[in-house]
């Protein structure tokens, strides 16, 4: 799994794979920052990984966007990792 990008604000991303290959990729489902003079950053998404085995390296990120002039930054997502046995 290499290269999924998603810059969707309150997007959710479930995975149940037998196994995830990171080499060298990214995950994101980061919020995308404040567009507007003095606006907030989107929220980030979630994303639940349940996984026999990982292999690789990688990011796997659901952070808030920044806020533009004024604005606040928006709160970070979640990453659920869940290792199962084979």
């Amino acid at each position: 799994m290499t290269n999924v990008f998603i810059s969707l604000m309150l997007f959710s991303v479930l995975f149940r794979l037998n196994l995830i290959i990171l080499h060298p990729g990214s995950l994101i489902a980061d919020g995308n920052p404040g567009a507007a003079s003095n606006s907030g950053g989107g929220s980030g998404g979630g994303v639940s990984i349940n996984v026999a085995s990982v292999t690789g390296h990688g990011t796997i990120s659901a952070k808030g966007g920044d806020g533009n002039g004024e604005g606040t930054g928006g709160s970070g997502g979640r990453v659920y990792f869940k290792l199962t046995e084979k």
